[in-house]
């Protein structure tokens, strides 16, 4: 599969965000859609996380290797830390939406509480390799490419 992504990364990317776009059709058009619509969405999110990661084995886009240093092991750190970042702004929708759906508001304001407190603790992680680790956000539409 590592070498289909890295072959035919746009075509990869292309279908994703084919996936992506039907995602935004399904709620408001069936009942009670917005859960499967946010599942789908954050699976679609993951497995580009995923291909990014086989297609450019190097740090995440916004991570800047200049901002973590030479140190292999501070490197290896900082590109854990952001791809777990990029996993959790990823899941938390549908997470919190499951939470609500199933277990009531009360469990989705404990949940939406925990997931809030596990990316603060990966951003301080981030920042104990660098203090520039989070001058770019996980997702890479603030500019973070263009710099």
């Amino acid at each position: 599969w590592r070498s289909v992504v890295r072959t035919h990364r746009e075509t990869v990317r292309h279908v994703e965000d084919i996936v992506r776009i039907a995602t935004y059709w399904l709620p408001g058009r069936f009942a009670d859609s917005d859960l499967p619509s946010e599942g789908l969405l954050a699976t679609v999110n993951l497995a580009s996380i995923w291909h990014d990661s086989l297609a450019e084995p190097g740090p995440p886009a916004g991570l800047r290797p200049e901002h973590v240093g030479e140190d292999q092991a501070r490197r290896a750190a900082a590109r854990q830390a952001w791809r777990l970042l990029e996993v959790l702004q990823c899941v938390e929708a549908a997470a919190e939406v499951a939470a609500d759906r199933t277990l009531g508001d009360s469990a989705r304001v404990r949940l939406v509480v925990a997931i809030e407190a596990l990316k603060a603790a990966v951003k301080l992680r981030l920042l104990s390799t660098s203090p520039h680790a989070l001058l770019y956000g996980p997702t890479g539409l603030d500019g973070a490419d263009d710099a």
